[in-house]
């Protein structure tokens, strides 16, 4: 395909690297705000006796509450696909692929992944859930496909 073309589209055009930093920057701030407010829940729950203290010395015995369940579980989301995203923004930036299409898929990836999160934390629609994780799972499919094939055009 013929280069001013692509520049066209905003496909090769190099912009600020803030702007692939930023969104990857706010999710990992997000993840933390989830680790604080998931620790403040487990002290509270240990606190008012819903769940034994020693529970977590091994992570054994008496469980967790339902919501303390659901927020471990969702801090842990938020370091699994994550960490791939993480990269790529690191991989985009060595690449020199910093450019608006790899931007704008960064900025849908953490919209995605905020979107999931709240319908996680707030009713947990498993359908609606999945449909949103779904498309954040492709959409990180098509960052790595953007760079890989970047990297060798």
């Amino acid at each position: 395909m013929d280069l001013k073309i692509l520049e066209s589209m905003g496909i090769t055009n190099q912009i600020d690297i803030k702007w692939i930093v930023l969104p990857a920057a706010l999710l990992a701030v997000y993840t933390l705000l989830i680790l604080f407010l998931m620790a403040m829940k487990r002290k509270r729950a240990a606190q008012d006796g819903s769940v034994d203290p020693k529970y977590f010395r091994l992570y054994q015995g008496d469980g967790l509450t339902d919501e303390l369940q659901l927020w471990n579980r969702h801090f842990n989301n938020l370091l699994e696909t994550p960490i791939l995203f993480y990269f790529a923004t690191i991989v985009a930036v060595l690449t020199h692929q910093v450019t608006t299409l790899i931007v704008t898929i960064c900025w849908v990836y953490f919209a995605t992944r905020m979107l999931h999160s709240w319908i996680h934390l707030n009713g947990n629609r498993v359908m609606n859930r999945f449909l949103v994780f779904g498309f954040s799972a492709f959409t990180l499919i098509g960052l790595w496909i953007t760079l890989i094939v970047g990297m060798f055009i």
